[in-house]
């Protein structure tokens, strides 16, 4: 969807990142990140990252290795 006026608040943002390797090593990288908090979003306004596998398992539509 495509906001058709700035929400009052203004817009935040979002980041997507794709670790080279296998899923360990993405998982890593979440836990060792210095500014984001390793947790899933229930729609706050902290700075979160998220492992997918993490939380759905080996089946996770994420997961591609």
């Amino acid at each position: 969807m495509i906001a058709s006026r700035p929400p009052r608040d203004g817009f935040s943002g979002m980041l997507s990142l794709h670790v080279n390797g296998d899923w360990q090593r993405s998982l890593r990288t979440a836990e060792n990140s210095e500014l984001f908090i390793r947790a899933t979003s229930l729609g706050g306004v902290e700075s979160l990252v998220e492992h997918r596998r993490a939380f759905e398992g080996p089946g996770s539509t994420s997961s591609r290795t």
